[in-house]
């Protein structure tokens, strides 16, 4: 038996994702992590070259490898003077950075969160 045309091809759409967010920490009784949305982060690599403000989401969908690289700068502080809150480092996955830089390999399929940190210093 021979069948002709009207196949169905099914690809499986891998998908790579970035989360990228930052946290202010604050002094309370202990340090704590607070959210901060709206802080200016810039980005290029494979997905093209910008700019994006937290909480967004970097990703790629591709029937074949969805992986990319993308380079992460953060600013150097936030706030206003007289209460700015300085860079202290990048957190991606259990890996921490201590500069404002960072390249960032997401491999295919793989699903990370990046957080920028920043601290009050007196």
């Amino acid at each position: 038996m021979t069948k002709t045309g009207g196949y169905i091809i099914v690809t499986e759409e891998h998908v790579s994702r970035l989360e990228v967010n930052s946290v202010r920490q604050a002094l309370i009784f202990f340090w704590w992590n607070v959210p901060v949305n709206g802080i200016g982060i810039d980005y290029s690599g494979d997905l093209g070259t910008g700019s994006d403000e937290t909480p967004f989401v970097l990703s790629r969908t591709d029937s074949d490898d969805s992986g990319f690289r993308v380079t992460l700068t953060a600013p150097d502080s936030i706030g206003f003077w007289p209460l700015l809150w300085y860079f202290e480092r990048w957190q991606v996955g259990e890996t921490w950075y201590g500069s404002r830089t960072i390249n960032v390999p997401v491999a295919d399929d793989e699903s990370l969160t990046a957080t920028a940190h920043y601290s009050f210093w007196l």
